[in-house]
């Protein structure tokens, strides 16, 4: 009010920058277990913070990876802060879970001595391809789709997989192709006599028969 004025003194008005949205890659997997979920952040990102619902009201995690243990697709949203508290907007990243097909359900066949067989085979949900191997370990594959025709000498078992497109393999299902063996010819002895009358014939088997 008199005119009188002080010496000047500076004030600054800060601006940080708000960091970019982080990148993210999702994971997959068949059936439920542990997805590996990753995120990288670029200048000003000092923190990454997961959160399990898009209001960022949950906070799960800090830091580039995140390993849950889920049984359904689950979406996380990762956001970048920096060391002055600016935060950047979420980016989303997924796990996904792929079902595991059923074990397919499998007809057998039998034949009388060496010859071919017709093993069947179906899927349920799920199941886009069958797989046929000859091995319980299922190393030795021998055909695919949903019949098999294999020439064979003896009782032989094979296993069949169910396959999704998304790579999800079932437990395998044994089927068995039966060899019967066909009976050795009897034996037989005849009989004589003198004039009509009862002759006594006989046959008799061995295995089999």
């Amino acid at each position: 009010v008199n005119g009188c004025v002080s010496a000047p003194e500076t004030v600054t008005g800060t601006v940080y920058p708000i960091p970019a949205k982080p990148t993210t890659d999702g994971d997959e997997r068949c059936g439920s277990g542990v997805v590996s979920l990753s995120a990288s952040g670029s200048a000003n990102c000092d923190s990454l913070i997961w959160f399990s619902d898009a209001n960022l009201t949950n906070r799960v995690n800090v830091g580039a990876t995140y390993s849950p243990d889920i049984n359904v697709t689950t979406t996380y949203y990762v956001i970048c802060k920096s060391v002055n508290g600016c935060v950047s907007d979420a980016q989303s990243v997924t796990g996904t879970i792929y079902p595991i097909p059923a074990a397919p359900q499998t007809g057998g066949d039998s034949r009388c001595g060496a010859g071919q067989v017709t093993l069947t085979a179906s899927g349920s949900a799920n199941c886009d391809s069958l797989i046929w191997f000859s091995d319980a370990n299922l190393t030795n594959r021998v055909a695919t789709g949903s019949s098999y025709s294999p020439t064979i000498s003896g009782t032989t078992t094979y296993y069949v997989i169910c396959k999704s497109v998304n790579g999800c393999v079932s437990n395998a299902t044994e089927v068995t192709g039966t060899i019967n063996p066909i009976p050795a010819k009897p034996t037989t002895t005849g009989d004589t006599r003198c004039g009509t009358g009862t002759v006594n014939l006989s046959a008799s088997g061995s295995a089999d028969c």
